[in-house]
């Protein structure tokens, strides 16, 4: 049985001193303002925290304070002195909070190299996946929860961790990047409690949002315009690619890809919308669905995961082999979701 919030963490950190957070993989907004918002209250609380994350921190969310302390354990930082305060830091840790990464495997290097570490170290693990493994010692996973953000709200409020002006604009960020500004299905009335407190502490929602959805560099420009020449819209479908030569081509990286597989699932009548991105021999797929295509299932069916309207994978081979077996899978779950609703409705 998972533990209560208000159970959990200041009983597990009552002796402990020294503690590492991480996120997942190709963090995104939610993740880098979670991970901030909780280095920095938990510091305030006297604990000595270092964040790492196994992805470089992404350029588009550097307005957020204190992100040059965050450290980057991957393949290409492990050798670097970088890499060394990271790893020494996790030796050291005396507990370990994991945000927003739904198994270990998402937390790369990070685990991949220090495994035996996880194993004998209290791991309190935040997340809102429905698809999360319940890796933790603490499990706390709110699959209802919009944003882990919004969670570490109601976690700080619970357990009495400070939240001053600068935690309460981390924490909106986060809450308004996951809900596209209050948008996504997931978005319910303890979300719109959650950011209304954390706006009397300080937060300014209008600067977040025109932060978050309002700046775009000229290279974003060039990239979205390359992609969404090539979308495609086909039988309730829409889909689209970033190769690497197109990504050379704007001097782009996948990070300027954000947020644009929802600009083409505002397709009218899309079922589904689908963005396959060329990442070192591998296709990275990020997929929002509505009606009767659980993403979550179908990403997990490819070894991802994710939400019911908002998942992703990233299979090995090449962009057309990596399309046409996902979209062909696409097809077949909606055709027998269409099947199975018409024997319903003409037994009723």
């Amino acid at each position: 049985m998972e533990a209560s919030h208000t159970t959990v963490l200041r009983p597990l950190l009552r002796n402990v001193r020294k503690v590492v957070i991480t996120a997942h993989l190709n963090p995104d907004g939610d993740a880098v303002a979670g991970l901030l918002a909780l280095c920095t209250s938990l510091r305030l609380a006297r604990w000595e925290v270092q964040p790492i994350l196994p992805s470089p921190f992404p350029s588009g969310y550097r307005f957020l304070s204190g992100w040059e302390s965050v450290a980057v354990y991957s393949s290409d930082t492990v050798e670097s002195p970088e890499g060394a305060r990271a790893r020494n830091a996790l030796m050291a840790a005396e507990a370990i909070f994991c945000l927003d990464a739904s198994d270990v495997g998402r937390l790369g290097a990070v685990y991949a190299h220090h495994a035996s570490k996880f194993e004998t170290t209290p791991v309190i693990n935040v997340d809102h996946h429905p698809t999360n493994t319940r890796y933790g010692s603490a499990n706390l996973v709110d699959p209802s929860a919009a944003a882990v953000c919004e969670m570490l709200t109601l976690i700080m409020e619970q357990e009495d961790l400070p939240i001053n002006e600068e935690v309460a604009f981390d924490l909106l960020v986060g809450i308004v990047a996951d809900t596209l500004n209050f948008r996504t299905p997931a978005t319910t009335a303890r979300t719109m409690r959650a950011a209304a407190g954390l706006m009397e502490r300080g937060a300014s929602l209008s600067q977040i949002a025109e932060r978050v959805f309002n700046t775009r560099s000229p290279r974003t420009l060039r990239l979205w315009g390359r992609v969404l020449s090539r979308a495609r819209v086909e039988d309730g479908l829409v889909w689209a690619d970033i190769t690497s030569e197109m990504l050379d081509e704007c001097q782009a990286t996948l990070e300027d890809a954000d947020h644009l597989v929802d600009f083409i699932a505002g397709v009218p009548d899309a079922r589904a919308a689908f963005l396959f991105s060329e990442q070192q021999g591998k296709v990275r797929v990020s997929m929002r669905t509505s009606g009767d295509l659980d993403a979550a299932a179908l990403a997990r069916s490819f070894g991802g995961g994710g939400h019911v309207r908002a998942a992703g994978c990233t299979v090995e081979g090449s962009m057309d082999e990596v399309q046409a077996r996902l979209m062909s899978e696409a097809r077949r779950r909606l055709a027998a979701a269409a099947e199975t609703s018409g024997r319903q409705n003409g037994s009723s």
